[in-house]
């Protein structure tokens, strides 16, 4: 309706609602994608996130049909025994464990049941338990990011890698969870609450629960199998709905095959034909007078008045309407249960596809696109241009408060921005148009996957989809969970978490960007200004071209036949080395901080190599120290050779091989004044190309003839060049 009047009135127009559905992005090729973040301002595409949602929740939704869940719970309570708290610590990391790998609303469809029936068989007051399964479901929802659909979101408007999701969200779910457990014991300390002791029901028998032992066992299997191909193929750019929705497809495959056998051979009942059909009985003629029918209620009976007697002509002509309308109305009548009766035998003969179909979340669909379509229409007007604008004032674009404005935000517009599905994508749309650096930008988009997760953990039910599922069921189950006692009951929780997510999230975010660790050279790029940062040499018009030439083929010869990956080209002073260098590539460096400036422009030339470069400073802070112990050829190894060969051996296997060899070229080696590190650099390079003699790697290296240079690349491996 809302977007009806804001079309009419010409706030949005049909290219907004195509946005809101197809989204507005452009592909990106593989040299735009950067492995863990990449902030580009059209990548979301709804129909992608509302795919891939469908298809996750198919398959754990089939796994849920099962009974594993409910067989877990069971067999958690057993393992109790009688003392109350800690049967309430079980539930606590069973619902946990469940989120974590199905996501929050299968878990809160498969535990809160459970619970209601868990709590009214012991005769204890069930809010306590209520509230720490909410909790727990939507906390650990944040792991993966299949989790919830403010997950994927934020993954595809930020482009963020799926392993690098969970590697950002881990250590923030731990402390949430660790805090919103111990404020829910300090709350609930009361025994009313949680009894010292439980007796155990005597007809809890896991294993009776466990329906289907085959369809458990294979969709564990097939689960698990489908997060870690995400996993893996996701360092591949390979967009997750991709995998997802193949994955459902063969779930569905297995879940039809599976029903049959178990059918035809009668391990599940058939329907029962012996039953009084749900069908029209007739009393009089063909057009029926009396009719009965339980498909419309039980025992209902409806009574059509036999036609009149037909004594002449005018009679009949003007009962004949009557008589149509009678004969329709039976039709259709018979229609329906016919269609009901036949929906009837293929939900006998198929049980677990027409149990799961009614529990998918078709509901999502126009929601979320009404969401979409309604924030396309913001941002047409320019709305989301000066939320943008007040972001970065109130901000200052600094990782502090951009973690704490977004996460405080975050959770304040679950309760106000229709669930935490229109809160995360506002807010996902307003820091991207906030052009935030690379670094502020990862810490703001991991404080929006907290602040979306545990916002649901909120005063309200509609801050969430799975409050407003959670409060259904409680309702359907003769509960009345009123909003005050929700609100109450989740107000200490939701601060603890906040304070303890984003504050924990503050300490990681201060790291600092590859750039700033590296600390290269400045200026040391053939893309500087030159008449700023000398030299500023370049060949004159027409001359050189035989050098050049001679060195561009050899750059671009194929690796499989050129086994000389070093170009020396050596000369006196003024010989031109710096002229042609130019015109290759163009640099010059120091040899103490090579490694360091190497790896930064290998980071920007190699996207692929950041998350490597950085896991090995991580992993050895001594790496890029300035007085680091380290030698040359060790850091040279872990931030320049190390990453560049795994990168390429991992693309080999997907692209079946580089197009053309990547290009170092180093300009007066010569002036380097550390002779032994100029010699150990080129020991570590040889040694590097002698052991991986096909990598796509060239070096082209200018300097004067000096004796320590040119007794180490005067020999096999090296082209030599003397001007």
């Amino acid at each position: 309706m809302a977007i009806m009047i804001l079309w009419a009135s010409q706030c949005l127009g049909a290219t907004q609602i195509r946005n809101g559905i197809v989204g507005t992005g452009t592909l990106l090729d593989d040299s735009q994608k950067a492995p863990l973040l990449t902030v580009h301002p059209d990548n979301i595409k709804p129909y992608n996130i509302l795919i891939l949602i469908v298809s996750l929740a198919y398959i754990a939704v089939t796994l849920d049909v099962t009974g594993i869940p409910q067989a877990a719970a069971f067999w958690v309570r057993k393992r109790g025994g009688l003392n109350g708290r800690k049967i309430y610590l079980y539930f606590y990391l069973l619902v946990t464990l469940i989120s974590i790998i199905v996501g929050s609303e299968p878990a809160i469809l498969s535990t809160t049941v459970f619970l209601v029936y868990y709590t009214t068989a012991t005769e204890i007051n069930p809010d306590a338990w209520l509230i720490s399964e909410f909790a727990a479901a939507n906390t650990a929802s944040m792991v993966l990011f299949v989790g919830n659909p403010s997950n994927v979101i934020i993954c595809e408007g930020f482009q963020i890698n799926i392993a690098a999701f969970t590697a950002y969200t881990i250590i923030p779910f731990i402390t949430c969870s660790i805090a919103c457990y111990l404020v829910l014991m300090l709350q609930y300390w009361n025994e009313k609450h949680i009894p010292q002791r439980i007796d155990v029901p005597e007809h809890l028998n896991p294993p009776k629960i466990l329906r289907d032992r085959v369809g458990a066992t294979f969709g564990g299997i097939w689960l698990a199998t489908c997060l870690i191909m995400v996993m893996v193929l996701s360092f591949f750019h390979v967009d997750v709905w991709k995998i997802m929705l193949p994955f459902a497809g063969g779930k569905f495959i297995f879940d039809i095959c599976w029903d049959h056998y178990r059918y035809s051979t009668g391990k599940i009942p058939k329907l029962d034909e012996s039953q009084p059909r749900d069908d029209v009985k007739f009393a009089d003629d063909s057009m029926g007078t009396t009719f009965t029918t339980s498909s419309l209620g039980n025992d209902f009976e409806r009574t059509v008045p036999s036609p009149p007697s037909i004594d002449s002509d005018s009679t009949a002509t003007s009962n004949l309407p009557s008589r149509l309308k009678n004969a329709l109305l039976l039709n259709l009548i018979h229609l329906h249960l016919k269609l009901t009766r036949n929906y009837q035998k293929l939900a006998a003969h198929f049980p677990t596809f027409f149990t799961v179909l009614p529990r998918l979340p078709f509901g999502l669909v126009p929601f979320t696109f009404s969401q979409f379509i309604l924030l396309e229409a913001l941002q047409h007007q320019g709305w989301i241009d000066i939320f943008a604008r007040w972001f970065v004032i109130a901000s200052n674009k600094q990782i502090i408060p951009i973690v704490w404005l977004v996460g405080v935000l975050g959770v304040i517009l679950c309760n106000i921005s229709g669930t935490s599905i229109g809160a995360t994508i506002l807010l996902t749309k307003i820091i991207r148009a906030s052009d935030l650096p690379e670094s502020t930008a990862r810490a703001a988009a991991v404080s929006l996957a907290v602040a979306s997760n545990i916002g649901a953990v909120n005063i309200t039910f509609s801050a969430s989809l799975p409050g407003l599922l959670w409060v259904s069921i409680l309702k359907n189950k003769g509960i009345q969970f009123k909003q005050w006692k929700f609100a109450k009951w989740n107000t200490l929780p939701l601060v603890a978490m906040m304070g303890a997510g984003l504050g924990v999230l503050v300490t990681r975010s201060e790291d600092k960007t590859l750039v700033e660790l590296l600390q290269p050279i400045p200026d040391a790029s053939y893309t500087r200004d030159r008449r700023v940062s000398p030299p500023n040499s370049a060949c004159l018009p027409g001359t050189r071209k035989v050098v050049i030439k001679v060195i561009l083929t050899w750059v671009s010869s194929s690796v499989l036949f050129q086994r000389k990956h070093i170009f020396y080209l050596y000369g006196y002073a003024g010989s031109g080395k710096s002229a042609i260098a130019q015109e290759n590539a163009g640099d010059r460096s120091q040899i103490g901080r090579l490694p360091d400036t190497l790896a930064c422009q290998l980071a920007t030339a190699l996207p692929e190599t950041a998350p490597l470069i950085r896991a090995a400073i991580d992993g050895d802070p001594e790496l890029v120290s300035a007085q680091s112990r380290l030698v040359l050829g060790a850091r040279l190894q872990a931030l320049v050779y190390g990453p560049f060969k795994t990168v390429v051996e991992r693309d080999s296997l997907s692209q079946n091989s580089l197009s053309y060899p990547y290009l170092i070229v180093i300009d007066g080696l010569d002036e380097c004044e550390d002779k032994d590190g100029v010699q150990e650099f080129l020991d570590c390079t040889l040694k590097f190309f002698k052991h991986k003699p096909s990598i796509p790697l060239r070096i082209v290296i200018t300097s004067r003839v000096e004796q320590h240079i040119h007794s180490c690349l005067n020999g096999g491996g090296v082209r030599l060049k003397d001007l």
